[in-house]
């Protein structure tokens, strides 16, 4: 079932010429629950202020499942269509 929550990010097929265009580009992609997405979307708001949608929290939510090693990295985190 696909979650409406995240409905941001959600595709029923990938499109072959974006899988392409990443390959160099992105080094690794994790899964993250739904719950983990909604404390992820709390943390937020609650701690920054920023108010977003579920699928908008799924770079935060990701890095807080795994921290990058060094510990830097760079988030992108847009979508307000709460």
């Amino acid at each position: 079932m696909v979650s409406i929550y995240v409905d941001g990010i959600v595709v029923r097929v990938s499109i072959p010429q974006s899988v392409e265009l990443m390959a160099g580009r992105v080094d690794e992609m994790l899964l993250v629950s739904e719950s983990a997405l909604r404390d992820a979307q709390a943390e937020l708001t609650t701690e920054l202020g920023i108010t977003v949608e579920g699928a908008a929290a799924a770079s935060w939510a990701g890095a807080l499942q795994r921290p990058v090693e060094g510990g830097a990295a760079l988030l992108i985190i847009t979508g307000s269509n709460v």
